[in-house]
């Protein structure tokens, strides 16, 4: 088996090391130094864990930033799929969204990063970034979790839209000027989703 520093640092891929690569990167993602060591430890841990034959070391660098921005671990703010293999285009390390994809399912079944299944849990994670972010009180966290927590708003529709539509539903409520671009780029959903989500808080809570 190779040793971690030396697959780290080994110069193959036009010249460059993995290091390197993430390095090259590091500003347009928001990478702090730590963010790339730990990238790198968990890409090691996955060729360890498991077979990564037929996949290359760049496609598994890659894919493992992507999941590491949007793991709410990270305390980041979440990436669009299209948008992260754009910024990786333009530094030219090429990869496909299938590639990525096909790449996450084995990163999941091998448990690199914890999943929650909780949205509770993972607004609650989520929640430090976000309020920072659209510069939100303490105060409406909690009506925001309501809405969270309620099925019959809720059933059937993505993580991702619950969080924005009852953000953009609560701050609408006490007059806070956030729109629905704003968290569909910060969300990387659809403006549509969140009109869609919040007629149907309306139809229940109103």
């Amino acid at each position: 088996m190779t040793t971690d520093i030396p697959w780290r640092y080994a110069r193959y891929f036009r010249g460059k090391s993995l290091y390197e690569i993430l390095k090259e990167i590091q500003k347009p993602l928001k990478l702090s130094e730590g963010d790339i060591q730990l990238i790198l430890t968990r890409t090691r841990n996955l060729k360890d864990k498991t077979s990564t034959r037929g996949r290359s070391d760049l496609g598994l660098i890659l894919t493992c930033t992507y999941l590491f921005i949007n793991w709410i671990g990270a305390n980041k703010l979440p990436i669009n799929i299209n948008k992260f293999i754009s910024i990786c285009n333009v530094k030219k390390y090429y990869i496909t969204k299938n590639a990525l994809l096909n790449n996450v399912k084995v990163f999941k079944e091998a448990r690199i990063f914890p999943v929650y299944t909780n949205i509770t849990e993972l607004f609650e994670g989520y929640w430090p970034t976000i309020k920072q972010y659209f510069k939100l009180e303490e105060a409406i966290k909690t009506e925001i979790i309501e809405i969270i927590e309620n099925n019959k708003i809720t059933s059937g529709r993505s993580r991702n839209v619950i969080l924005a539509g009852s953000i953009y539903y609560i701050t609408r409520k006490y007059g806070l000027r956030i729109y629905q671009s704003q968290l569909a780029s910060f969300f990387g959903i659809t403006e549509v989703s969140i009109r869609n989500f919040n007629r149907v808080v309306r139809e229940i809570l109103e």
